[in-house]
């Protein structure tokens, strides 16, 4: 499901799929950029059970959104990550990208995501 601000919430599967590629061996801090519900920290949440090590941090434009992120214990630290300005490094960004800009992604990576880990990012 699609609102005007282009929400698409991560399915399960896909969010699983982004996971396998990413190394949680280093990771302390993750952001999710562009937040929604949280799906993706989330996933992480229920993939490890050791996760009480992360830092997990957030960013969401809609207000609704943003207070079910708060209440699931994940730090709002920004509303929009097109203007975001990280004043500490982090080392794993996890992301589901809308559809509008997933095409030009496809077209070069075959892929219907990415995942960035270490800084700077390397994309995966």
């Amino acid at each position: 499901m699609m609102d005007k601000e282009q929400f698409y919430p991560t399915p399960e599967e896909l969010a699983k799929e982004l996971l396998a590629m990413a190394d949680f061996r280093k990771v302390n801090t993750i952001l999710e950029p562009s937040a929604g519900t949280g799906a993706l920290l989330e996933a992480v949440k229920n993939r490890n059970p050791y996760n009480d090590r992360y830092s997990y941090h957030c960013i969401e434009q809609n207000a609704e959104r943003r207070a079910t992120l708060q209440g699931k214990d994940y730090t709002v630290i920004w509303d929009d990550f097109l203007t975001f300005s990280p004043v500490t490094p982090y080392n794993t960004i996890l992301m589901n990208i809308s559809s509008t800009i997933l095409c030009g992604i496809r077209s070069k990576q075959g892929k219907a995501f990415f995942s960035c880990q270490s800084y700077p990012a390397q994309v995966a």
